[in-house]
Parts: structure tokens; C-alpha cells; sequence
């Protein structure tokens, strides 16, 4: 009689088609990361902006997303008068987001400024100045410190001047414009 004829190990099958498809995943996955940073890197850039400060370009199938730090903010770019006196806030600095579609621009920009005078006084400022503009005024207090929000309507949108009394002496003026630019 002849020798048995050897029989493979089932389990050894299975050891090396898991392992196979464990490759295949890792390859799929890889490649896979490859093409995203390979389109991520066409549709984002980093640029230097205004002032020498970073400016980060996203672009989207919905329009183009621009991001910047902004160091120096004037009155013309803000649309609103800065409070004589007041001084950028490096803790709170400013930024600025802006994007372009088919429906036309828009953006959003934010930046704080702080001043050793009183919320009073900042209030009565931004009312002397804004008065025809201004839509709505919300006041609250928490904690001793009061916050006072001016709503000031623009052509193309509105701005939110938030004025808070940081305590010790300190009030923190933090202007937010959202605006809408229409495509010509």
C-alpha cells in the first residue's frame, strides 16, 4: 500500500487569506491617503497676506474659503469707528474669513481691542457715533461685570460691537461684521 496523500491545513488557508486581505486593506488604505493629501494639497495653500501675516486658501466646490490673521485693522476695513485710545488685543488679536460662491461673496471677520476706560463710557462712544445705525441694543451682567451688544446695521449685512467690563479695570471691545457682497 501507498502512502496516505498528505492534507493541506484548513487552518493555515485561513491564516493566509486573512493575511492577504489584511495587505490588500492596507495597500486600498494607503493609496487611498495618498490621493486625499494629493487633492488636499491642490485646493489648499498657504500664502503670506497683508502685513506679512499667514493667509490660508481652501478651495471648495461651493467657492473659495479664505482664512487670515490679520495684524493692523483700520476703521475703513472695519466699517466702524475703533475706539479712540483702544489698543489691539494680543490675547484676542483679529481674524478674518471670506469666501466666494455662484450666489455671490461674503465674510466674517472679528477683532478685539482693549481700553482702561469705563464700559460706560465706550457705550456712550459707539452710541454718539452709530446712532442712526445702530438696531438693537442687548445689555446683561454676570458675575458684576456687565456686557453691553450693539447691533449696528450695514448696507451689505451688520456688525455686532460687544463691549465687556473685564474687571479691574479693563473693558474689552470685540467688533464681529458678517457681510454679504453681491456678484456684480
Amino acid at each position: 500500500m501507498g502512502a496516505p496523500p498528505k492534507r493541506s491545513s484548513t487552518a493555515l488557508k485561513v491564516v493566509l487569506i486573512t493575511l492577504g486581505l489584511l495587505v490588500i486593506l492596507f495597500v486600498t488604505a494607503v493609496v487611498g491617503i495618498g490621493i486625499f493629501l494629493k487633492r488636499a494639497a491642490e485646493n489648499i495653500s498657504v500664502k503670506e497676506g497683508p502685513g506679512g501675516q499667514p493667509e490660508l486658501n481652501i478651495k471648495t466646490p461651493g467657492g473659495d474659503l479664505n482664512i487670515s490673521a490679520k495684524g493692523e485693522v483700520s476703521e475703513e476695513q472695519l466699517g466702524v469707528p475703533i475706539y479712540p485710545g483702544a489698543k489691539a488685543d494680543e490675547s484676542g488679536g483679529s481674524f478674518s474669513i471670506s469666501g466666494a460662491s455662484k450666489e455671490g461673496k461674503g465674510s466674517f471677520s472679528a477683532v478685539t481691542f482693549t481700553t482702561t476706560d469705563s464700559l460706560d463710557e465706550v457705550v456712550a462712544f459707539y452710541k454718539g457715533e452709530l446712532a442712526a445705525e445702530i438696531t438693537n441694543t442687548f445689555e446683561s451682567s454676570s458675575g458684576g461685570n456687565r456686557t453691553v451688544v450693539l447691533t449696528v446695521k450695514m448696507e451689505n449685512g451688520s456688525k455686532n460691537i460687544s463691549i465687556i467690563d473685564e474687571g479691574k479695570g479693563v473693558t474689552k471691545i470685540v467688533i464681529v461684521s458678517i457681510a454679504k457682497i453681491a456678484q456684480p
